[in-house]
């Protein structure tokens, strides 16, 4: 006698689970979590790579001295 599988009986597998229906939505202050989720991951990475745009042309290879001074003399950098 060989072993029963889904493929051939049916009554070896169980029937599908039925997960109970979500009634609630998620909320932030009103809106679509996700939506609320999804810009503010947005934001975060559009502003850190404006940030190093930013950072890259205002320290850029020509200029090298100007960042090499901020590191080693930052007082002076202020004062100025």
């Amino acid at each position: 006698m060989s072993a029963c599988a889904c493929a051939d009986c049916e009554a070896s597998c169980p029937g599908p689970i039925n997960y109970p229906e979500e009634d609630e939505e998620f909320l932030i202050n009103g809106l679509d979590g996700v939506i609320v989720i999804m810009l503010i991951v947005f934001f975060i990475i559009a502003v850190a790579i404006l940030t190093v745009l930013v950072w890259y042309h205002y320290f850029s290879k020509s200029d090298l001295s100007k960042l090499q001074r901020m590191i080693f003399f930052p007082r002076q950098i202020l004062i100025n």
